[in-house]
């Protein structure tokens, strides 16, 4: 995830149509997705800005085992590197999403009482677990068993709550895997949350939707890799859409890894309905050749499928508390979720 630099981020864890939108946007994409004092330099329009991906750019390939000499390495390192830094997102309005030929793979909604039952601890068998993540920003993630749960169902949907009890802010974070990497995972497909977010003027609501790569918990050696579908902070920055690629170093890297620093590609656009308290979907489809972001399934943004997120991910569900705004912020801070969905796209 990525917020403004004084602020702290979550790091303890781990053809297009030019159809136009009620809601115009201005985006500016780039090495970060900067946070909510971003101004965007980008006007809109509904013709596709196409951004150099950098297809040209020889990718690095590793040597050989342990007799790889430390000059080849390095020199292996700086064209990965170059090949990621290369690689950037294009922006668009694009056409409505069609999921009519999609195969739902995941589907959970929160309509009963009794769907509060889905959202359990680690190691109980889901098909939510929380809090399985490290505490980040200025909230304790809570468990849904502690004496205040961050987690109700309200009006058939499931409310996140982020507040003060006994003096502290805790708050809640979900997923779809636990530390065993037991629970739902995909490679590909579609991912869409349903939501209600904080209105725009919430200091301190930080709340979010994104994948992170199952590998992260089964295999210590591979690069770990994550996709901000959407961050949104509505207290300073009320109309800004964030999305973001993450890859951090393995926990435990091979001898002759490539990534050896953490790399990130943010696109920010302004979307003038992100603040209305009102229901929104938030997407990703994962194709053989792009990540593509939606906005209630009209495209806002893509960018090339890099290998290292061609893997299973997991979804997860965040509303954290802004350090730079937890003085002046008020709870109870709400997020209400209608549904979570995965598809199969091809």
């Amino acid at each position: 995830m990525s917020v403004k630099s004084s602020m702290s981020s979550r790091r303890g864890f781990l053809g297009l149509a030019g159809a136009s939108l009620a809601a115009p946007f201005l985006s500016a994409c780039g090495g970060d997705s900067g946070g909510p004092s971003i101004s965007p330099s980008v006007s809109a329009t509904t013709t596709p800005r196409i951004v150099p991906t950098g297809a040209a750019v020889a990718s690095a390939s590793s040597s050989s085992g342990a007799t790889a000499s430390a000059s080849t390495l390095t020199t292996a390192i700086a064209a990965n590197q170059a090949r990621l830094n290369a690689t950037t997102w294009t922006e668009a309005i694009g056409p409505a999403l069609d999921i009519s030929r999609f195969a739902k793979t995941f589907d959970t909604g929160f309509s009963s009482p009794d769907s509060l039952r889905q959202v359990t601890v680690n190691g109980a068998g889901g098909p939510w677990y929380a809090p399985i993540h490290a505490t980040s920003g200025a909230a304790r993630f809570a468990s849904p068993l502690d004496k205040v749960s961050p987690f109700a169902i309200v009006d058939r949907s499931l409310r996140i709550r982020c507040e003060q009890v006994d003096g502290a802010w805790q708050t809640g974070h979900m997923q779809t895997c636990d530390y065993a990497g037991s629970g739902f995972s995909q490679r590909r497909g579609y991912f869409e949350i349903r939501c209600k977010m904080p209105v725009k003027g919430t200091m301190g609501a930080w709340p979010a939707f994104w994948l992170y790569s199952k590998t992260f918990f089964t295999d210590p050696t591979k690069t770990k890799a994550e996709i901000d579908v959407i961050e949104f902070y509505p207290g300073q920055d009320p109309r800004g859409h964030h999305s973001t690629l993450h890859l951090r170093p393995a926990a435990k890297p091979p001898a002759n890894a490539l990534l050896v620093s953490p790399w990130n590609a943010g696109c920010y656009s302004t979307v003038g309905s992100l603040g209305d308290g009102q229901w929104h979907t938030h997407g990703v489809q994962i194709t053989d050749k792009w990540i593509i972001i939606y906005y209630d399934r009209v495209e806002y943004k893509r960018i090339p499928l890099l290998p290292e997120f061609d893997v299973a991910m997991f979804m997860l569900v965040s509303l954290q508390l802004i350090p730079a705004e937890a003085g002046v912020a008020t709870g109870p801070i709400d997020m209400f979720i209608d549904y979570v969905r995965a598809w199969r796209t091809a």
